[in-house]
C-alpha cells in the first residue's frame, strides 16, 4: 500500500511539491513492512497484558520494539547492511518512522524539512488516515466476510487523490504563522474519508471488541497472569523494549502464539516446574485454555458506555462543527444529533452527520456524556457497586468471580480532535476539523470459577443481571449520600 502511494505520487505530472528520494521512499516501505515486528503474541493483547503489571511498565510499547528487532536484523546481517549503505537508506529513519517520532531526524537532516508529510504515510497522527489503516480495513474486513473494505470506502480513490500540498498552520497560543506541506485529500473524497472512520467503528463495535472477543481476551490474560510468576513475562518484555543487550530481544522473540498451547501441555520451562507453589497456578491456566478450546467462556452479563468529546481546533481556514465543552451533557447530546453543513466548503455536499456522532444503539446503557475530560468511572468501583447488590443466596460469595473489562474505541485512531487537510482542483487548500469521541465500554462478566454445571448458572445470571439494573438505576438517578446497599430480590 504504501509503494502503491509513493509510486502514484512520484508518477503525478501535476505534482509540484517536495519530492522523496529513492532512499527516502525505501525507507518508507521498509518501515512499512517491519513496524509489527515488535508485536508479542497475541498482538495488541499482549501490550495490554504487560501494562496491567503497573506504573513501571507503562511505556511499554511494540513498536520501539520493532526498532530494536530491525537494527538487530541489519546489524547481523553484514550483506544486508553494505547493500542499504550503497542505496543512502538511514536506518536512523526508518526507525523514526516506525516510532511516528519526526522531531529528531527532521532536525538533523536537511533533506527533510520540508517534507514533513514523510511521516503522515506510515503513521499520521493528525488525522489517521495511512496507508497501515487502509491496509487493516481491507484485511480485515475480508476476514470478517464483510468483503472488500465493506464495499463502502474506495481506497483506489485514496491512492489517487492524497497528494501534499503546502498550507499554513497556526500554532494554538501562536500568532505566527508557518507554512507546511501536509498529505492531503482532493475535496471531493471528503465523504469516502469518513466513511473510512464509520467501516473502523463498525469493526470495533462488530468485530474486534465484541463481546465474545472480550470474553476470550480476558480468559488468555487471566491464564498468563497465572503463569507470570512462572515465566516472568513482563520482565522478559520490558527488557527487549529497554533492550540494553541482544540476548534480552532473542529471548522476547522466543515467545509466539503457541504460548497458549505450551501453556496447556505444560511445555518448555513448564515442564519443569515442581514448586508445590507453582503447580497450582498452571493447572488453573490450562483449565481456562480448555474452557476456551471447549467455548465454555466467561459469562457475559451487560454493559455500559461512557462517552466523551473532545471539542476541534480552531484553526484559520478551517471549518470545524461549533461545539461548546462547557455545555451540559443534554445539551451535548442535543448536538450530537444535528447536522454537520459544509456551506463554508462550497463542496454542495449539503447537510450530513458528523464523523465523531454516528448512532449509538439506544438500547446501550450509559453513564451520560461528558466534554474533554476523562472517564469519571473505574472497573474497581463499578464491581464494587454491582457486588454490594447482590443478594447473600445469589450464589457468588467472592468479588473475584466478577470481572468488568474496559475496552475503548473511538471515532478516530487519533489522541486528539482530528484535522483534516483537502486541496481543491483549483489549487486552493484548507483544513476540516472534527470532534473526537471516545466511548469506554465497561462489560460485566461471571468468571464461573466454582459453577460447572448449567443448571447451576441460571440464578447467579439472575441475580448479576437484577444487581446491574438496581446499581446503573442508582447510578442515573445520582443519588446523594453514597450508594444504596440494599439487596435485588431475584427470584
Amino acid at each position: 500500500m504504501a509503494k502503491k502511494l509513493l509510486e502514484t505520487i512520484h508518477n503525478d505530472k501535476n505534482y509540484s511539491g517536495p519530492t522523496l528520494s529513492y532512499s527516502e521512499q525505501l525507507a518508507i516501505r521498509i518501515a512499512a513492512l517491519c513496524h509489527d515486528l515488535g508485536h508479542g503474541p497475541f498482538s495488541h493483547l499482549w501490550e495490554e497484558f504487560v501494562k496491567r503489571g503497573g506504573s513501571e511498565y507503562s511505556e511499554y510499547n511494540h513498536e520501539t520494539v520493532s526498532g530494536h528487532v530491525l537494527y538487530q536484523i541489519i546489524c547481523s546481517k553484514s550483506t544486508l547492511q553494505s547493500e542499504l549503505n550503497n542505496l543512502g537508506v538511514d536506518t536512523n529513519l526508518i526507525r523514526s518512522l516506525i516510532l511516528g517520532d519526526a522531531g529528531t531526524v527532521l532536525s538533523q537532516r536537511d533533506s527533510l524539512k520540508n517534507k514533513p508529510f514523510i511521516y503522515e504515510i506510515l503513521s499520521n497522527s493528525l488525522n489517521g488516515m495511512d496507508v497501515d489503516k487502509w491496509d487493516y480495513l481491507l484485511r480485515d474486513c475480508l476476514h470478517a466476510g464483510l468483503g472488500a473494505s465493506g464495499t463502502s470506502v474506495d481506497i483506489d480513490r485514496f491512492l489517487r487523490f492524497y497528494r501534499p500540498f503546502l498550507h499554513t498552520d497556526k500554532d494554538k497560543g501562536d500568532e505566527n504563522e508557518s507554512k507546511c506541506w501536509h498529505l492531503s485529500f482532493r475535496d471531493t473524497e471528503l465523504e469516502n474519508l469518513l466513511r473510512t472512520f464509520s467501516l473502523r467503528q463498525h469493526l470495533h463495535q462488530k468485530v474486534y471488541q465484541h463481546k465474545t472477543v472480550t470474553a476470550i481476551s480476558a480468559m488468555i490474560i487471566d491464564a498468563l497472569e497465572l503463569i507470570e510468576p512462572v515465566l516472568n513475562l513482563r520482565s522478559i518484555s520490558m527488557e527487549a523494549f529497554k533492550c540494553q543487550n541482544p540476548d534480552s530481544l532473542n529471548d522476547f522473540l522466543k515467545l509466539h502464539d503457541s504460548l497458549l498451547w505450551d501453556i496447556f501441555y505444560g511445555r518448555g520451562s513448564l515442564s519443569k516446574v515442581t514448586s508445590k507453589d507453582f503447580l497450582p497456578r498452571i493447572q488453573q491456566a490450562q483449565s481456562l485454555i480448555r474452557r476456551i478450546l471447549s467455548r465454555d467462556l466467561y459469562t457475559y452479563i451487560d454493559s455500559i458506555y461512557e462517552m466523551t468529546y473532545y471539542a476541534p481546533i480552531v484553526e484559520n481556514n478551517s471549518y470545524p462543527h461549533s461545539f461548546n465543552s462547557k455545555k451540559s451533557p443534554d445539551l451535548i447530546n442535543e448536538i450530537a444529533t444535528e447536522s454537520l453543513t459544509l456551506r463554508s466548503m462550497g463542496l454542495g455536499l449539503g447537510p450530513r452527520k458528523s464523523l465523531c456522532y454516528e448512532p449509538i444503539s439506544p438500547y446501550y446503557r450509559t453513564f451520560g456524556v461528558t466534554s474533554n475530560n476523562k472517564g469519571k468511572h473505574s472497573k474497581e468501583s463499578i464491581l464494587t457497586g454491582i457486588f454490594r447488590r447482590l443478594p447473600q443466596d445469589s450464589g457468588i460469595q467472592d468479588i473475584d468471580d466478577l470481572l468488568v473489562t474496559e475496552s475503548r474505541f473511538s471515532s478516530n485512531s487519533t489522541l486528539k480532535s482530528p484535522r483534516f487537510y483537502f486541496y481543491t482542483r483549483s489549487g486552493n487548500t484548507f483544513t476540516y476539523s472534527e470532534p473526537l469521541r471516545v466511548i469506554r465500554a465497561y462489560r460485566l462478566y461471571w468468571r464461573r470459577s466454582n459453577s460447572s454445571l448449567k443448571s447451576a448458572i441460571s440464578r447467579p445470571v439472575t441475580c448479576l443481571t437484577e444487581a446491574f439494573n438496581r446499581w446503573h438505576q442508582d447510578m442515573i438517578e445520582d443519588i446523594h449520600g453514597g450508594e444504596s446497599d440494599q439487596y435485588v430480590n431475584c427470584k
